[in-house]
């Protein structure tokens, strides 16, 4: 089993895409071209990773790029996190618009004389103070 420290705990979804880019491409080069930033931008940022978390994700040559054992396990997690975000990403607008139109057809009876919903009906106070209704 593969131990990662990681004292701040946090990866950010950028660096998850660019460490899957460099495995998959087998390279910095076609990785940067592909998440169209700079090679020593997306290196800086794997190194930066690659300390916090306190192991090597990527073997480097002059020829190739392949992932470590540390690099496997991370890719299965990271693919994991970025499908996740994706799915969030297209499941709360949904819900949201959902939401909101299930709302406004509910309230149907306090709509203004123009249909729309009116301030009170969002919870915020009357007259554009963007203030909760208390």
């Amino acid at each position: 089993m593969v131990t990662m420290n990681c004292d701040h705990e946090q990866v950010e979804l950028q660096q998850m895409r660019y460490v899957v880019a460099v495995a998959e491409e087998r390279s910095f080069t076609r990785a940067a071209e592909r998440c169209f930033v700079v090679q020593s931008a997306l290196s800086h940022q794997i190194k930066a990773l690659e300390r916090e978390l306190g192991v090597t994700l990527f073997a480097r040559t002059n020829r190739r790029v392949e992932p470590t054992a540390a690099g496997e396990a991370f890719l299965i997690a990271a693919r994991a996190g970025l499908d996740a975000a994706e799915h969030v990403g297209r499941v709360v607008p949904e819900l949201s618009r959902s939401y909101f139109y299930g709302h406004a057809t509910s309230v149907g009876h306090s709509r203004g004389r123009h249909g729309g919903l009116r301030r009170r009906d969002l919870g915020l106070a009357p007259g554009g103070s963007g203030g909760p209704v208390r």
